[in-house]
């Protein structure tokens, strides 16, 4: 996990690389608010879940990342948009 501060107008970001077995996401997440790490990080959470909450009419809020099995380690925020950094650079 990394966050960011950029002066290029991006405005801050948080990365998560989630992996399973020889499987690697990488996800940006543009203007988190609210990030949250519960007690047990960084063991790895078992229910992590990323959710579009467009409909919801938040604002500029437009993703959740929660967790439902509420299991230790938990990351909570919620952020403006999501993009698939490995569909990106594939092009």
């Amino acid at each position: 996990m990394r966050y960011e501060v950029v002066g290029d107008g991006e405005g801050p970001y948080l990365d998560l690389h989630l992996g399973k077995e020889s499987q690697v996401r990488r996800l940006r997440f543009y203007g988190p608010r609210d990030l949250e790490i519960e007690k047990g990080f960084p063991e790895p959470t078992i229910g992590m879940e990323i959710l579009d909450v467009r409909s919801h009419q938040l604002g500029d809020i437009n993703i959740r990342v929660g967790d439902f099995e509420a299991s230790h380690g938990s990351i909570t925020f919620w952020a403006k948009e999501v993009v698939d950094l490995d569909a990106t650079s594939a092009g």
